[in-house]
């Protein structure tokens, strides 16, 4: 907020960068043809708390932590959430368009609230228990609960493009 030409809306702000790819590629025939798009949803850990909630508005099972998350529950999201940014994306008329999570799950206090460092804003990030989720407890050892595997997912994807 507060940023000359933002809206208060998210949904408006990033409708506005995808309207803006489109009516590039529609204005300038010339420029390569756009073939592909990703999108990488950010602070996806912040959306924990209310996955019950997106999975009942969605109605796909929804969980910002499982690697197993369908590419359709994100569409789904973005669809429910950010429909000006889904009408914009799908008007692309692109057959692949991936979304991926981007996060890193933040320590909280009973309440829900981002615990933070002594004397800071910044939040603490969350170090898994040594047995969390059944895995090797060696692998959890100095560990932080991340997005990791789906970064490696957008390289997958990017490798997979370029053959």
């Amino acid at each position: 907020t507060g940023i000359d030409g933002l809206s208060i809306y998210s949904d408006a702000n990033l409708a506005r960068i995808v309207k803006g790819i489109v009516k590039f590629k529609r204005q300038n025939s010339n420029s390569p043809k756009l073939r592909n798009l990703a999108i990488v949803v950010t602070a996806w850990d912040g959306l924990a708390p209310v996955a019950k909630q997106i999975s009942q508005i969605t109605g796909q099972p929804f969980d910002p932590l499982d690697t197993k998350l369908s590419a359709e529950c994100l569409d789904k999201f973005v669809y429910a959430f950010y429909p000006s940014t889904h009408a914009a994306i799908h008007s692309l008329g692109l057959s692949n368009i991936r979304y991926f999570p981007s996060f890193f799950e933040v320590e909280r206090d009973s309440a829900g609230n981002p615990i933070c460092w002594d004397g800071g804003n910044s939040p603490k990030i969350k170090r898994p228990e040594i047995f969390d989720r059944g895995r090797n407890w060696e692998d959890n050892v100095n560990t932080i609960k991340s997005s990791e595997f789906w970064f490696f997912k957008e390289l997958d994807w990017l490798q997979e493009l370029a053959n």
